[in-house]
């Protein structure tokens, strides 16, 4: 068996209005398999898709939690992270990488 572990790469969106302020979501527990804590918030965001591109996975996940869109908005890389979370995946479950960019809106 291989020493080496396996992660899903997860994509995060910073959005930023005007004003300076972040837009931040109530995470909906009953989406999330296999956790057990209590209800937190987060910024929008999402696993990579296989073929998708890095645009691609901000654009779906920006618009299927919040209905926004994109669009033609700059978006910048402001960190990486090894996240402490688990993913279940069969009888065993992987680590989470997160990106993290930042758009103003």
């Amino acid at each position: 068996m291989a020493n080496e572990d396996i992660f899903h790469l997860g994509i995060k969106v910073l959005v930023i209005n005007p004003d300076g302020r972040i837009l931040l979501l109530h995470v909906n527990l009953k989406e999330l398999s296999g956790y057990k804590g209590s209800a937190y918030w987060d910024i929008p965001g999402g696993r990579i898709h296989r073929g998708d591109s890095i645009n691609e996975t901000l654009e779906r996940e920006l618009l299927e939690e919040t209905g926004l869109e994109l669009g033609k908005r700059p978006t910048t890389l402001i960190g990486a992270a090894l996240s402490n979370i688990r993913i279940p995946v069969g009888d065993n479950d992987v680590g989470l990488i997160l990106f993290v960019y930042k758009c103003f809106e």
